[in-house]
């Protein structure tokens, strides 16, 4: 698929640009010119380091192109899905529609994210960035960042000491038809949050499971409802973790509340709580983040959402590879740091997410049924949140590389004390060499540059 394959117009103005800024200075790829121009040691570290600071840039600007194209599909397909949400029924157009329409984006989503490439380094499978493979039931590798060291052939272990929860309500007191005939109203709150449910006359205590369930997810609260064995209604938080709260309210019954009309909040859920290898981490939901300033996984994301047979359990392990880009910060390249590209396959999108109808990542979503494609839905806007993140990350370290070859090409055309080392640049040639790089800069970096006289 030759839209995909990640060489953008971005990449060949780099060459091009190299090569003109090595003639705006004297330079030469063949036989040194009898009269070429001296350059000294010091300025030859400088303009190698813009280099490569520029191509930086370009990589991540073709990285951010290819990452928006697959931001696009995403939305396609959550449109379609809205769409037919929208219809008075699911039903009137056929699961194989809906399913074909998610494989060929979902095809296109999954040959982006493992061909695109800059100057033949893959950039969005992971090969420039952190890969990994976890080992473990209920155990997933989510994504690490430029700080995270290569493990050993074993990986490194997770324990768990407390494994995540949701947040759960129990009604207080027995759904039955005497009760549900004695109430009017049932309301679940979450946030700002609120979804109301007027019992219907032919309520029975299956019929209110049901209707409440469809109200709810209606109203875009992540809950589910369910019976219990001894007769209560149960509510619970899709998500795992602190963060997922919620309240419920019966108004004249105690189906719900412990007081007729008054809110009872839901038992808080868990985050989960453990170490990756051997380092402190700390959790939200099912997701176990190390800790900044780990040696080895400050930054690593792993997702646990199984139990645990006692505290301190070793669950699996994660086996990482530190695979990010080594880029230069100064002059004579002693400052160095990695520049690390998440994966955005879809096997790595929206992992971790909770649902009813077992989607373990976006790979795998489809939309059989109407609880499917409500669940697609969540899935594919959890992936567009996060490719947004990212394509934040990816422009802010943008910046920063151009500002810093901003810095570095000030640094060398500024005059100098006539104790030091001079560079015999032109002021025509150094005019010149600011023009090319303008092409790389951002609309504020390149008032920087101008503004040097």
């Amino acid at each position: 698929m030759k839209d995909y394959n990640g060489h953008s117009a971005v990449f060949k103005r780099t060459v091009d640009f190299n090569r003109r800024v090595e003639t705006a200075l004297g330079l030469s790829r063949g036989d040194p010119l009898p009269q070429k121009e001296y350059v000294s040691p010091v300025n030859q570290g400088r303009f190698s380091v813009i280099g490569k600071l520029e191509n930086t840039v370009s990589m991540l600007q073709t990285a951010r192109i290819n990452i928006e194209k697959m931001k696009g599909w995403l939305i396609e397909m959550k449109v379609f899905l809205d769409k037919e949400r929208n219809r008075s029924s699911w039903a009137k157009i056929p699961a194989s529609v809906i399913n074909n329409f998610l494989s060929d984006r979902m095809s296109c989503l999954k040959v982006t994210s493992e061909k695109v490439s800059f100057e033949g380094r893959l950039l969005l499978n992971g090969s420039s960035g952190v890969y990994g493979e976890a080992v473990g039931d209920d155990l997933r590798f989510i994504r690490g960042s430029a700080r995270v060291l290569t493990s050993e052939e074993l990986g490194y272990p997770i324990t768990v000491y407390q494994e995540a929860k949701p947040a759960i309500l129990r009604g207080t007191g027995e759904i039955t038809e005497n009760a549900i005939r004695h109430e009017n109203l049932i309301a679940l709150s979450s946030g700002k949050q609120e979804v109301r449910y007027k019992i219907r006359d032919d309520d029975t205590p299956d019929r209110l499971i049901v209707n409440l369930q469809r109200c709810i997810l209606d109203h875009g609260l992540d809950i589910s409802v369910f019976r219990t064995k001894d007769n209560h209604l149960l509510f619970r938080h899709n998500q795992l973790g602190s963060r997922s709260s919620f309240q419920g309210m019966s108004d004249k019954t105690r189906i719900i509340s412990h007081i007729p009309g008054e809110y009872k909040a839901a038992e808080p859920g868990l985050d989960v709580n453990g170490t990756i290898g051997s380092e402190s981490a700390h959790g939200d939901g099912g997701f176990l983040i190390g800790d900044k300033g780990n040696k080895k996984t400050d930054g690593l994301v792993v997702f646990y959402d199984g139990v645990i047979d006692y505290p301190g359990q070793v669950v699996g392990y994660v086996k990482v590879k530190q695979n990010g880009v080594l880029v230069p910060l100064d002059s004579n390249e002693s400052k160095m740091e990695i520049l690390s590209i998440p994966s955005v396959k879809p096997t790595i999108l929206a992992a971790g997410v909770s649902n009813s109808s077992g989607f373990t990542d976006l790979s795998v979503i489809r939309g059989n049924t109407e609880s499917e494609c409500r669940d697609s839905i969540r899935m594919i806007l959890w992936s567009i949140t996060y490719i947004d993140f990212l394509l934040d990350e990816l422009k802010w370290k943008e910046k920063i590389y151009v500002d810093r070859a901003v810095e570095l090409l000030r640094s060398t055309i500024r005059p100098q004390s006539a104790g030091d080392e001079l560079l015999y640049l032109s002021k025509d040639k150094a005019k010149d060499m600011v023009n090319q790089l303008k092409s790389m800069l951002t609309p504020v970096s390149v008032m920087k540059v101008t503004s040097w006289k």
